[in-house]
């Protein structure tokens, strides 16, 4: 249970005006859709404010804007203006109802079944799950969190307050940051796809002696596969989030605060700048770079280098305007092929149609 004096206490940025009660407590937060009695309920979508005024919800967190006019029309609901519904609702489920990412520390520090090398540091604030493999060298920061049977390689590092999921294998010579997590099935720091070739075709592995840094406050999905640098490094700049299903390649740059969602594939050596969002299953070519604060459409394929700040879509690349308009055209095709037989038929009788 929790209040808006709580919650005005926590997040006072955020949580800026109450009509109604600010002891009342609420038993949960509610999604606009299906809303449980004396729940708290945020509208981070206009049209989601009368579904919540006409149902059984406790209180109402409303953009700061409508305010007034929601309050009007309000029974017996608390209402509270926020400036930015959605950031108040993630701070507001974090705080008082769950935690994440998932640290049970309840085991106590290191369990009996981890393997840790003699060589290996460990801070004693630090959690290291079941089955948990620690390789020579490796450090692992305070308050850090390695979940069962995951495998951290030699020479890797683990900062401060991050957190391994279950079943994660870092390769040797990673160095993740502070406060990180990454989730269960990722692969990090293993040797990328390169080869030398000889003359009748064989193909020989160009072995990858670099590192993967991942800087503070970055947010590694499910099933990522992040390659290690062929002699210098792959980096992840601090606070950028990749869904699940991401492949980064090996010596590629990534940003500070980018967004990175399922199925992105970076090829080898691409950089992208900082607060980057890129739409499901884009792809970058290798060597290629995509210039701070670009958008880009899901499907998209970038084939050479985005020097402009903008929004782009479809392959070949588009300025995102073009791009929408070229899909919109594709639809009517059929229609305008129809059409232009007929004309041909009329101009032309005895030609082909096409």
């Amino acid at each position: 249970m929790f209040n808006f004096s709580q919650i005005k206490n926590a997040f006072s940025d955020l949580a800026i005006e109450c009509k109604g009660s600010a002891d009342q407590n609420f038993n949960g937060v509610s999604s606009a859709e299906s809303i449980s009695e004396n729940s708290l309920v945020f509208c981070t979508k206009l049209n989601f404010v009368d579904l919540a005024l006409n149902s059984k919800a406790g209180g109402i967190v409303v953009p700061q804007k409508i305010f007034a006019d929601v309050i009007a029309r309000a029974g017996s609901q608390t209402i509270i203006s926020s400036p930015n519904p959605e950031l108040l609702m993630a701070k507001t489920i974090d705080r008082f109802i769950l935690q994440t990412p998932y640290r049970d520390f309840s085991g106590g520090g290191r369990h009996p079944s981890a393997v840790i090398d003699p060589s290996a540091t460990v801070a004693p604030t630090a959690f290291i799950g079941p089955g948990v493999v620690l390789g020579a060298h490796v450090k692992i920061a305070a308050q850090a969190y390695v979940g069962s049977n995951s495998v951290i390689e030699a020479h890797s590092e683990i900062g401060e307050r991050s957190t391994i999921q279950s079943l994660v294998v870092i390769g040797s010579r990673v160095k993740i940051g502070s406060r990180c997590e990454v989730a269960s099935h990722t692969i990090i720091g293993k040797e990328g796809f390169g080869y030398a070739h000889d003359s009748s075709g064989n193909h020989f592995r160009i072995p990858h002696q670099g590192w993967v840094i991942i800087e503070d406050d970055v947010h590694i999905g499910a099933c990522n596969t992040i390659d290690r640098g062929t002699f210098g490094e792959t980096r992840i700049g601090r606070g950028t989030k990749t869904d699940n299903q991401v492949h980064i390649a090996h010596n590629c740059k990534v940003g500070k605060g980018c967004l990175l969602t399922s199925g992105l594939k970076m090829a080898g050596s691409s950089s992208i700048g900082n607060f980057v969002v890129t739409g499901g299953n884009t792809v970058i070519g290798g060597h290629l770079h995509v210039t701070d604060g670009v958008n880009l459409a899901a499907q998209s394929a970038v084939s050479k280098n985005i020097d402009v700040k903008a929004d782009y879509g479809g392959s070949p690349l588009l300025p995102i305007q073009q791009f929408l308009k070229m899909k919109s055209t594709m639809t009517h095709l059929p229609e305008m092929r129809k059409q232009i037989n007929q004309l041909m038929k009329k101009v032309f009788p005895h030609k082909d149609q096409i």
